[in-house]
């Protein structure tokens, strides 16, 4: 741990020393930097030689002037004050105005324009660490001094800053010191050291109270924002709901309007409906009225059109006693145009009825769709007045809504009022904890401080158990060692003293003869010796007494468990047992947890035998070579176990299917144990070296990672157990690195420093360096249970930071790829060349031989910087984000059951389901039994059923025949009453067209009938003057009386009776055939009405 220098202030301008690199220069910068933004304060020093990095510009910014070469920048714990520079005008510090009295009456013994060296006595307790073994008293300053609240009298003159710095960031720990009057510096007494250590304790005093206040500060903060937070929920929703009463308020206006519309709509409906309803009555009425009036009028016709075939008859009966009897059987002139003016008023007549009888089927056909159209209407405007009356009902639903919205809006309301007055309190109360927090801020970094020289103390603390607990196992291993040795010693003393005792029994039996003095003698001195050491060996002898009984017992818990586990297995199913079952699930867990195990166990053992974390001094020959292979076994062995850790983490959160799946690769898995049980054995014999061939247990890594990638790198990992596993691995790689660099530097020759090669060979010494130092910040960093310090119980991070991670890691290994395959070619070098050094170009091009097939095309030198710069870069990252706390989580860990729990539960429930399925099982058998019974009733009954069913269906088969020919003889009279109706229409037709054509011909003999009695007229005339037809005789005096009269009438244009006398044969036939005619006329009407 770097110490911070004494009494000096770090200040732009004073003289520094870079501690470990014996660097000296002058500071110029102080403060944050742009290519480490969150990583605190940085210093810029300008060098005194050209040893530096850069000039003063980092990443294109600029943030001092100095020579190339001459500039860097440096932490604050990594420099010491040397020589002070020349102080600004003297301000008061945070640090005084929060010292205590005792400390206040301490500087007041100083001048005020003292010496930097007397100013930098008085600072802040969090500089004085607590005192460890080895390191002086060190009374660092703090790392930026914050101006005090200037009083009133002092705001218009503010004292300048000399540098201008940002937030302050903990300074890095310091090294405690012990306190010893011989290292104390001139000028401080004893009793300020005791005032000190007083205001010390007055100021933890001070640090606890307000670290109480502040954790009560920090709750009623965090109950501050939640009432901000729903206070700005309930003014979103206060809004949101006015905005949604408005649009409801405009919607409701909206469907009011509606529904007025449609009532208006509704009402003039029904006006029209009781309009329409009027007209189709007074339709219906005219309709009725029509049909009455056709009816009268066809009787009429009827009638006309008898008077028509009677007048018909008539005149051709006229013809008939024309042509017998000539002009004097003639009707009159008169009698003829009678006829001729009812023959006009009879078409008139006629052609008025049809014209009516049109007209009125017009006006019919008008009215029918005329009322299609008003129902069509009547039915849109009913689905419109349903549709209506639903948006109606949707509309004061939404009504009762929005009500019922408004009266929880105004509970907001009330609610958000007396929000805003707690918020007001809160406000006030936030403005009293902001002065608290301004107070507590500063007294934070103190506190941080302190925290971080615990944290560091804490740190070393536990190294120095960790390492006195391995040297305490190494004790107990070489005790062991040394008990089995003890025990084979008192094996082989226990036979020396048989045959001893064998011997002096001999021995006994030759002295017998002697005397009975020196057989006493000899007898004590036997029995004086041997108690002491009977009494050691019976010592050794009950300890190896004690342990072969433990060791028996131990055996007899083994086997009495083996037999638990075997008789466990008789009572287990086949299922259980068999190939890719459970008894494979269970065995895989095992397998990992236990190949992982031995994999940590074997590691360690060759750290041990080979000595890996101590740095040798010569690092050629065979020592370099088992080197190398020991750091390249731990490597791999480290893979192993890290790979099979994330197996057993995965085995622990995935489903029950892919925990069943990996079961069946159990009999895969099991060979690659023997792969480090025969490792263990080459341990256990001394015989591990750099001969012994690794090749299987490559193989054994990649089975395992080819498994893994296919099964299980989908599933969710720990965070913390993550990144504890790339640090484990990272470090693994860094060691084999260092170890293969050093062996690469001692085979370089003298005077090659300058060289690519060392130049190369320095920076990867100095980036693993780096990196190692990355690695315990990260350590230190990371979430403890058993720490005191307060702080976040594991880490949560994105996928991004898994890939840099991964990728980092990728990197490393190419580095370690490239320097084991410079190893390898400079080994081979040696071997042709039967030399130690190697020179430039030789090792140049073993460089170049190694990274082909590590980068390819890439310059080596490059892509080997590039490497372990992007390394440095993602743990700089990762150590910046965890000093901010941004991958802290306090969520608790989900709570995941493990499969093979599962798995146990679904195999119990099973096994506790067979039993109950048992008496099941006999209750489903006395039910089948009832049911059978039930069956037989049943069919007994269906088959009564189904005779029941043929007989009806044979009945509903005849019934359907005698339908079918009920049917088809109705059809057939209905087919022939449609033919007869057919033929009837016809005969109608024809009837109709001979009475027009009998019409024609009446007409045309009419008209002939006129020139006839036209010329019969001038006959009479002619014979009325004297002039007698040839052919006639001489005229009875009634006959002329008859010319004179029809000339008399001619001539007067009255009518005269005309006495015609019929026959009784013809009026009979005429009457037939009028009655004739009247039932064709009726049974016409009959087929028409039909029709219609």
């Amino acid at each position: 741990m770097i110490k911070m220098a004494e009494n000096l202030p770090i200040k732009v301008g004073a003289k520094v020393e870079i501690v470990g690199k014996g660097l000296t220069g002058v500071i110029s910068y102080i403060g944050t930097t742009m290519f480490a933004r969150n990583s605190g304060k940085w210093i810029g020093v300008t060098l005194d030689g050209a040893l530096g990095k850069n000039d003063g510009e980092v990443q294109g910014k600029r943030y001092f002037t100095c020579d190339p070469s001459c500039g860097v920048f440096v932490r604050q714990g990594q420099i010491q004050v040397l020589q002070a520079a020349t102080p600004p005008v003297a301000k008061k510090t945070v640090g005084e105005s929060m010292l205590p009295t005792s400390l206040k009456r301490v500087s007041q013994r100083e001048p005020r324009s003292s010496s930097p060296s007397r100013q930098s006595r008085l600072q802040t307790p969090s500089s004085l660490a607590q005192p460890r073994a080895g390191s002086r008293l060190s009374f660092a300053p703090k790392q930026e001094q914050l101006p005090e609240t200037p009083k009133p009298a002092q705001i218009s003159k503010p004292a300048p800053e000399p540098v201008p710095v940002r937030e302050p960031s903990p300074p890095p720990p310091t090294t405690p010191a012990p306190f010893s009057s011989s290292n104390f510096v001139p000028g401080i007494s004893m009793m300020e050291i005791d005032s000190l250590k007083a205001s010390v304790k007055e100021w933890k005093e001070k640090y606890e109270t307000i670290r109480i206040k502040r954790q009560e500060d920090r709750g009623k903060l965090k109950e501050y924002e939640k009432i901000r937070i729903q206070f700005q929920q309930l003014t979103d929703v206060k809004t949101r709901m006015s905005d949604q009463i408005q649009d409801q308020a405009k919607q409701i206006r909206e469907i009011k309007k509606e529904l007025q519309e449609t009532v208006e709509d509704k009402a003039r409906y029904v006006d029209e409906m009781s309009d329409v309803h009027e007209t189709v009555e007074m339709a219906t009425l005219d309709k009725e009225m029509a049909e009455e009036k056709v009816e009268s009028m066809q009787r009429e016709i009827e009638a006309l059109t008898d008077k028509v075939e009677e007048l018909q008859t008539d005149l051709e009966i006229m013809k008939a006693e024309i042509e017998e009897s000539g002009t004097d059987g003639a009707a009159s002139t008169y009698q003829v145009k009678q006829m001729e003016e009812q023959n006009n008023k009879l078409k008139e007549a006629l052609v008025r009825m049809r014209d009516l009888s049109t007209a009125e089927k017009a006006e019919y056909h008008n009215l029918e769709k005329q009322m299609e159209k008003k129902n069509k209407e009547l039915k849109e405007i009913t689905q419109k007045k349903d549709k209506l009356a639903a948006a109606l009902e949707v509309a004061e639903s939404t009504v009762d809504e929005l009500k019922e919205q408004v009266d929880i809006a105004q509970g907001a309301e009330e609610m958000v009022e007396t929000l805003t007055e707690k918020n007001l309190e809160q406000e006030e109360k936030i403005a009293d904890m902001l002065e608290q927090i301004h107070d507590l801020e500063l007294i934070n970094e103190m506190n941080e401080e302190l925290q971080e020289n615990a944290r560091d103390l804490e740190l070393e603390l536990r190294e120095e158990s960790d390492m006195m607990r391995s040297k305490v196992r190494e004790i107990e291993r070489k005790l062991l060692a040394s008990s089995d040795v003890v025990g084979d010693y008192q094996d082989t003393i226990q036979k020396f003293r048989k045959l001893v005792q064998e011997l002096q029994d001999a021995n006994h039996e030759l002295r017998s003869s002697q005397s009975e003095q020196e057989e006493r003698s000899d007898a004590e001195s036997q029995s004086s010796q041997p108690p002491s050491f009977n009494y050691q060996i019976k010592m050794v002898e009950t300890k190896a007494a004690a342990r072969s009984i433990d060791h028996e017992l131990r055996k007899l818990d083994v086997s009495q468990a083996t037999n638990h586990a075997k008789l466990l297995l008789m009572y287990m199913p086949d299922m259980f047992n068999r190939r890719a079952g459970d008894n494979d699930c269970v065995q895989v867990l095992l397998l990992v947890e236990r190949i992982s195990c031995k994999a940590h166990i074997i590691a360690e053992l060759i750290t041990e035998k080979f000595e890996l974390n101590s740095t040798p001094s010569d690092v050629g020959g065979t020592l370099g070579e088992q080197l190398t292979f020991a750091s390249s076994a731990v490597l791999h062995l480290t893979q192993l176990q890290i790979l099979l850790d994330k197996y057993n983490e995965a085995l622990g959160i995935c489903s029950v299917e892919l925990f069943q799946k990996v079961g069946t690769l159990y009999h895969e898995m099991a060979p690659h144990e023997r792969i480090l049980d025969h490792l263990a054995d080459l341990l256990r014999k001394d015989t591990l070296d750099e001969s012994t061939n690794m090749e299987p247990l490559f193989k054994a890594i990649q089975f395992f990672q080819h498994l893994f990638n296919v099964h299980m790198k989908s599933e969710a990992f720990d965070c913390t157990t993550l990144l504890q596993q790339h640090l484990t691995q990272t470090q693994a790689s860094i060691s084999a690195v260092s170890i293969n660099t050093n062996r690469i530097k001692s085979l370089l020759q003298v005077g090659q420093e300058t060289s690519d090669v060392a130049i190369l060979l320095k920076d990867l010494g100095t980036s693993c360096d780096d990196i190692r130092q990355f690695c315990k910040k990260i350590r230190h960093r990371m979430p403890q249970s058993s720490s005191s310090i307060n702080v976040s119980t594991r880490l949560d991070f994105d996928d991004s930071v898994k890939s840099r991670l991964s990728e980092s890691l990728t990197n490393i290994s190419q580095v370690y790829e490239l320097t084991k395959k410079w190893v390898m070619e400079c080994g081979k070098l040696n071997r042709i060349n039967d030399t130690s050094p190697i020179a430039t170009p030789a090792m140049q091009g073993a460089l170049d031989k190694a990274a082909l097939t590590v980068y390819e095309d890439q310059p080596v030198y490059e892509a080997a910087r590039l490497s372990l710069g992007n390394v440095m870069a993602t743990m700089n990252a990762m150590v910046t984000a965890m000093q901010e706390g941004e991958y802290d989580s306090t969520n608790p860990p989900a709570k995941v059951v493990p499969p093979v729990e599962k798995r146990a539960e679904v195999v119990k429930s099973d096994m506790m389901d067979s039993n109950g399925l048992v008496k099941q099982i006999e209750d489903k058998d006395i039910l089948i039994a009832d049911l059978r019974k039930a069956v037989r009733v049943k069919t007994e009954d269906m088959s009564e059923a189904k005779i029941r069913i043929g007989i009806l269906e044979r009945k509903l088969e005849k019934a359907g025949k005698e339908g079918n020919d009920k049917a088809s003889l109705i059809q057939l009279k209905l087919d022939s009453l449609t033919e007869d109706m057919k033929k009837k229409e016809k005969e109608y037709d024809e009837t109709l067209d001979a009475l027009q054509n009998d019409i024609d011909t009446l007409e045309r003999e009419k008209t002939e009938l006129k020139a006839r009695l036209a010329s019969q007229a001038k006959k009479s005339v002619f014979s009325d003057l004297g002039m007698k037809p040839i052919g006639l005789g001489a005229a009875s005096p009634g006959t002329s009386s008859g010319v004179a009269s029809i000339l008399a009438a001619a001539s007067t244009g009255s009518p005269a009776p005309a006495a015609v006398h019929d026959s009784p044969m013809l009026t009979q036939q005429i009457h037939a055939l009028q009655i004739a005619l009247r039932a064709k006329n009726s049974e016409c009407s009959r087929l028409m009405g039909r029709k219609i």
